[in-house]
């Protein structure tokens, strides 16, 4: 009664990799038939979207929810921040989870922004140069859509003893493209300008058919 939805079994459930059909199985305790093997709809419209190119380069920085509650502006000093934006030629987004309302546009600085955090982050996506998450699935989509990203993790101990868990380590299996502290994330930053993707198919999306979406889903829904 409380939380039926923990009860709750879909019929069929899209999976976009091998990775997300082995999570999904234990997360939803449904077997491999449920599953419908696609590329992710959501990113349908942005495959194919030219990237946005612009004198500066724009970095969007996207945390994920908090469960502690903590704000982002523990892990980000930001005279620092800005003045090395302003000496690289670079624009830093700053996009919080819906649910995270601890940071507030209240300082005035030239080339750090504070997007609202209802906004759609997939309009977002095409015009940005590299992204920046924690723990965020969005950096799912940015192997989907073979975007560059890094990993920005100042509080890799305590997110996991204080909100939730993994399914992997990630600090092994994404070691070379992450950071631990601000300065490792300014440095990488610096040095990240490839999209070398790991080389791991298990996190690759599945291919986009050619009769998707409309026949696609005629025939598995």
């Amino acid at each position: 009664l409380i939380q039926p939805w923990a009860f709750i079994r879909p019929d069929k459930l899209i999976a976009s990799s091998e990775y997300e059909i082995d999570c999904f199985k234990t997360a939803f305790d449904v077997k491999e038939t449920c599953f419908v093997k696609t590329f992710p709809p959501r990113l349908l419209d942005l495959v194919n979207e030219p990237h946005k190119q612009g004198i500066t380069r724009q970095i969007l920085y996207a945390p994920t929810f908090r469960d502690s509650g903590k704000s982002i502006s523990t892990f980000l000093e930001w005279d620092k921040l800005n003045k090395f934006c302003l000496d690289n030629k670079i624009v830093f987004l700053i996009k919080t989870h819906p649910s995270d309302n601890t940071l507030r546009n209240e300082f005035n600085y030239s080339n750090i922004k504070i997007i609202d955090n209802h906004k759609n982050i997939y309009d977002l996506l095409s015009d940005v140069d590299l992204i920046v998450t924690d723990y965020s699935s969005i950096f799912f989509d940015a192997i989907y859509l073979k975007e560059n990203f890094i990993f920005y993790w100042p509080d890799f101990d305590d997110y996991q003893c204080e909100c939730r868990g993994f399914y992997c380590d990630p600090s092994k299996v994404f070691f070379s493209q992450s950071a631990l502290n601000f300065n490792e994330l300014l440095k990488l930053i610096v040095t990240k300008n490839d999209k070398k993707i790991f080389g791991v198919n298990k996190y690759m999306a599945f291919p986009i058919d050619n009769d998707y979406p409309v026949n696609f889903f005629l025939e598995n829904v």
